[in-house]
């Protein structure tokens, strides 16, 4: 990591990079994205490449709305398999507790996005 922000504050590195339509704002960022895309705490020269070629240009409000549907998808997968999972705990604790209504665990009627903290609707 401190080896690509040290080429990242290069002038000659960030102007190469800018001719080719590449800017790195966040250098963190940018490093935990590559390296996981990479599946390495370390970023080779191909994964870097690969990285930014894949940063190249600005981003379109198709490419933005398409990654927040397939993000609010799987927010909804998740939040339906926390209430199974809650369903499933609570309905052993009936069957494995003498007073099964002071061991009922709450379930979550109405998840939440995070950003905006609108309900998402009742799963």
């Amino acid at each position: 990591m401190s080896e690509l922000q040290r080429y990242l504050t290069d002038p000659h590195v960030t102007t190469m990079l800018g001719v080719q339509g590449i800017q790195i704002k966040d250098v963190e960022t940018f490093f935990e994205t590559v390296s996981a895309a990479g599946g390495s705490d370390e970023v080779d020269v191909d994964t870097f490449v690969m990285g930014c070629l894949n940063m190249r240009g600005p981003a379109s409000s198709m490419e933005f709305f398409t990654v927040n549907y397939k993000l609010q998808t799987q927010l909804t997968y998740c939040s339906q398999f926390i209430e199974k999972l809650e369903r499933t705990v609570q309905a052993i604790h009936i069957k494995a507790a003498p007073q099964a209504d002071t061991l009922r665990l709450p379930l979550v009627d109405r998840v939440r996005h995070p950003a905006s903290e609108q309900p998402l609707g009742k799963l």
